[in-house]
């Protein structure tokens, strides 16, 4: 197909030497298929292929499997679709990515395809959302945080060229990158043993996970009634200190970034645990500030060193993580020319 011929379903974008196939049929989909039509029947040269469809009652689920084999080897990258109410009436999973995530996912690419992003060959690991300390088999200990703040660093280190290692606490989000291993945990305990599990070949550790800081310290084992149950009290020890921990054991040349968010002497607070924690960096945020913290799209974050302190103004959570993947990859090179 030209540049300059039109058609319907599906609708083909050329952006150079990458084509954006968006609202795929049936054919063309599996056209794409090993095994289904021949390989003379498409024709797509040494074009790389993103994939974003709305696969709605079109697709059946074997064609769909069929489908997820293929990969960046392949030259194809899947960009998955989402859920929500369909054309046909019907809902569920199958409406196109919005426009802005095919883009965002085809300036991944250009950016990665460079080899000039900021984070180029480097292997990140993030801990995002919160935790959750089970009491019984239906309640928990856990905190407001959505990982909105954890999820938008690491689409943003992937886009620098980073291979992302998420490890994600108990969250609505979810994150479609091929570059982004998404490990999903629930308590604290688990977040450790993840985060040791690959901490080893990382470059670069963000803490941004809202950790429980306590647990109950016993799990009932079957739901606790009122009527009957004495519920007056819970037992509770601390969780480990994730981000300690790893600070504890870091390998040269790793570096590392805790959070904090705070509610009075954010600063102060801030610099001690750059040090008790043994972190290159910390980035504060206040709940005293209008728009900052918890579940909001926005936040206003200090960004602080052992030598330097950088307030930011409050912006998207997008653009946040921008400014600290930025902070971080000049901390990096300032640190490999010394």
């Amino acid at each position: 197909m030209g540049l300059g011929q039109r058609c319907c379903q599906p609708c083909f974008a050329v952006w150079c030497l990458r084509r954006a196939v968006t609202e795929p049929t049936v054919s063309p989909y599996l056209r794409l298929t090993p095994g289904i039509l021949p390989p003379s029947t498409t024709s797509w040269g040494t074009c790389h292929i993103s994939l974003s469809g709305h696969s709605g009652d079109v697709l059946s689920r074997g064609e769909i499997h069929a489908l997820r084999k293929l990969n960046a080897a392949d030259g194809i990258t899947l960009i998955d679709a989402e859920s929500g109410e369909l054309a046909s009436g019907l809902s569920g999973k199958g409406r196109m990515a919005e426009p802005e995530e095919i883009v965002a996912a085809l300036e991944n690419w250009f950016l990665q395809e460079s080899g000039k992003g900021l984070l180029a060959g480097k292997c990140v690991l993030i801990t995002a959302g919160p935790t959750r300390e089970r009491i019984d088999p239906v309640r928990y200990i856990g905190n407001f945080s959505t990982g909105k703040m954890g999820y938008a660093i690491a689409r943003e280190a992937a886009r620098q060229g980073a291979h992302v290692v998420l490890v994600s606490g108990p969250t609505a989000l979810k994150i479609d990158n091929p570059d982004v291993e998404v490990i999903h945990v629930e308590s604290a305990r688990e977040m450790l043993g993840a985060v040791e599990n690959h901490i080893s070949g990382c470059d670069v550790a963000i803490f941004s996970a809202a950790v429980a800081d306590y647990a109950p310290r016993q799990c009932a084992e079957h739901k606790i009634k009122r009527e009957k149950d004495t519920f007056s009290s819970i037992e509770l020890e601390r969780n480990p200190d994730i981000a300690a921990t790893a600070g504890k054991s870091r390998k040269p040349g790793q570096f590392m970034v805790g959070f904090a968010l705070e509610t009075d002497n954010g600063l102060e607070n801030a610099k001690a645990k750059l040090k008790s924690k043994n972190m290159d960096m910390i980035v504060l945020n206040s709940l005293a500030d209008k728009g900052a913290g918890f579940g909001t799209d926005t936040n206003k974050v200090t960004l602080v060193g052992p030598s330097s302190t950088t307030e930011l103004p409050l912006k998207s959570k997008n653009e946040v993580a921008t400014d600290i993947i930025a902070a971080i990859a000049r901390e990096i090179d300032t640190e490999s020319t010394m």
